[in-house]
């Protein structure tokens, strides 16, 4: 079976050659309708080959878990056809609960094959996991059964019990030891897999582009679930390019650690490089999360023989710790990073370290995936996110309360507006929230587009500190601490000032066996910092900064931290040092509680007059406030 026309070796090292790439329409290109079409056409062309490499354990002791593209097939089949046997059809929803397993790959692109598919983080609680499966609407919930690093079956049983309208719940390989949920039909995937049809899909599905394929959560793990809607089309194309501007071709190899309910481990992890013929190794249910797959990741790279490496920057401020020593890591071609900006710092010491260029890229939920990224053959500028992906299109615009959006000019930074193929059409919910106007994405990130078509993130608008009316960009200021040899990790955030308004502040986590205190730290850190307006006012150390389960820095929750720090301290100043105490909930305002007679309402008020984060006073006489 020849390669199909649309897996072509383009050069897509310049934005000029990637404008002569998109001479051919994206119609034009015979890409497949579906996921199941684009994945099924790579399963049938080499079906001996292997498709995923699994190793359950990072210290390769054991021989890995190997899956042929011809049993990746037959396991998408059987599984599409056991949901379409319990009576799902293609608008209803699957919700997923798994980690990085083959089954889980199974239940990905079956799923799709026959309805719409849910994936939800596992490390959530079990009210917020509900929370998604009621707002997607699931009927059937596929879960892991669990392992050592992974403790699952509880959360799925509470599930279950929240929400009744689930009709079927699948066991989906690990511990088959837990009970059976309660309400619900209850199937072990391995016990009943091998009765369904692997050969074909049994029922009969006429795919179009635009078909829903998945509901995927996006805005954090508090408040009401958002969910993104991804059309087959937005996926298929979105793996297709990804593909294309890695540069990952048949037989070669890419270790994704990023769990599959993120876009990246799910779209530029998996499926662009199974789609392209390439092996996909899985390095442990849990990726980066297991304790031992960093410490080993050279010798599972060794062992492997990974083509390309995925790594989200706060595994690589630590990956960057750790010498090679004497492994053969010849075998890698590409490192790829994504998910949150990349310290410039740490890039260079990564590529002094390995001689690699670690190629960042871009994306959002909302694009899908992965839509920009520093090209293979071309220039990598570090710091930047790359060029953006064919048939895409980029607009920084300065946002305007009385004359709407005005393009900026070269060079000039503004608010990241995004149009093409992978941008979603809409949240589950309706309407054009995230829109700056039909067809534009505002990704709410700030950036500024170079001479070259090169894109750099500079912050985030949430992110935007302004001290007495001057812009702070935290991430230069940041760059500073990351600079300093005793820094593992850092990250700058604004703390409400009565003077100023906000003020700069840094979270630090240092490197193991640091000896350094916070004041002598900022101090030699200070000169490093181009303006003295952005040299923070305070230095907090930490065992470690709070993240995402894919390794992001949670700088919402710094926010937070920060602001009640701020009240704090504002309180203190004016002479009030007890009797309060302060609380923040996520999307709420500052509450300060009064604890007794002293201090009075007013005198807090007072304190705070110049304040503009919004609180509540709550004492225990209503009146007296």
């Amino acid at each position: 079976m020849e390669t199909p026309q649309y897996w072509v070796r383009a050069d897509l090292s310049t934005a000029e050659r990637i404008r002569a790439f998109e001479a051919t329409p994206l119609a034009a290109r015979g890409l497949p309708d579906s996921t199941y079409a684009f994945l099924a056409r790579s399963c049938r062309q080499a079906p001996q080959a292997t498709a995923i490499r699994y190793l359950r354990d990072p210290s390769c002791r054991d021989a890995p878990e190997d899956v042929s593209f011809g049993r990746l097939l037959e396991r998408i089949h059987q599984t599409a056809n056991l949901v379409r046997g319990e009576g799902l059809g293609a608008d209803d929803v699957v919700s997923l609960l798994l980690p990085n397993t083959p089954q889980a790959q199974y239940a990905l692109w079956g799923g799709q094959a026959a309805a719409v598919v849910n994936p939800i983080n596992w490390m959530l609680e079990a009210e917020a996991i509900a929370a998604i499966v009621r707002a997607a609407g699931a009927r059937m919930l596929m879960a892991y059964g669990g392992d050592p690093e992974i403790e699952i079956w509880d959360k799925v049983l509470r599930v279950a019990e929240l929400c009744p309208q689930l009709q079927t719940i699948v066991r989906l390989g690990g511990d088959r030891g837990g009970a059976a949920p309660a309400g619900a039909r209850f199937l072990d995937y391995d016990a009943v897999i091998d009765g369904y049809r692997g050969d074909a899909l049994d029922f009969e599905r006429d795919f179009r582009p635009g078909d829903l394929a998945s509901l995927f959560p996006t805005g954090g793990t508090t408040g009401a679930p958002k969910l993104v809607r991804h059309s087959h089309w937005n996926e298929v194309v979105s793996a297709w390019l990804s593909a294309a501007v890695a540069g990952i071709v048949e037989g070669e190899s890419r270790l994704s650690a990023t769990p599959l309910y993120h876009v990246v481990g799910a779209f530029a992890g998996s499926l662009a490089t199974l789609a392209r013929g390439g092996t996909l190794v899985l390095a442990t249910s849990v990726g980066w999360k297991h304790p031992q797959l960093l410490p080993q990741i050279w010798k599972v790279v060794e062992a492997c023989r990974v083509n390309y490496l995925t790594i989200v920057p706060t595994i690589m401020n630590q990956l960057v710790q750790m010498p090679i020593g004497g492994h053969d890591i010849s075998c890698v071609k590409g490192v790829l990073s994504g998910s949150a900006p990349l310290s410039e710092n740490v890039a260079r010491r990564f590529l002094a370290m390995t001689g690699l260029a670690v190629r960042e890229g871009y994306g959002l939920t909302e694009t899908t995936s992965v839509c920009m990224m520093n090209p293979k053959g071309g220039e990598v500028k570090t710091g930047s996110v790359g060029l953006l992906f064919p048939y895409h299109r980029a607009r920084v615009v300065a946002l305007d309360r009385r004359a709407g959006a005005r393009d900026c000019a070269p060079g000039e930074s503004g608010v990241l507006a995004l149009s093409g193929p992978t941008v979603f059409s809409s949240y589950a919910a309706g309407g054009q929230e995230g829109f700056l106007e039909p067809g534009w994405l505002d990704t709410g990130d700030l950036a500024r587009i170079d001479e070259d078509g090169y894109l750099w993130i500079t912050g985030r608008t949430k992110d935007l500190i302004i001290r007495s009316g001057h812009n702070i960009d935290p991430k230069a200021v940041e760059e500073a601490f990351y600079r300093h040899p005793q820094v593992l990790e850092a990250a700058v955030v604004a703390r409400p000032d009565s003077y100023a308004g906000e003020v700069p502040v840094a979270y630090v986590q240092l490197v193991a066996g640091a000896d350094i205190d916070a004041a002598r730290l900022l101090d030699e850190v200070r000169p490093a910092i181009s303006e003295r307006a952005a040299v923070p006012k305070d230095c907090y150390l930490m065992a470690g900064l709070p993240k995402s389960p894919v390794g992001k820095i949670l700088k919402n929750r710094l926010r937070e931290d920060a602001t009640l720090r701020g009240f704090d301290k504002a309180l203190r100043a004016a002479g009030i040092e007890s009797g309060y105490t302060l609380t923040l909930e996520p999307g709420e305002p500052v509450r300060i509680r009064l604890d007794g007679a002293q201090p009075d309402a007013q005198r807090v008020r007072d304190a705070l007059a110049s304040f503009t984060t919004a609180y509540l006073i709550v004492t225990a006489d209503p009146a007296s406030v």
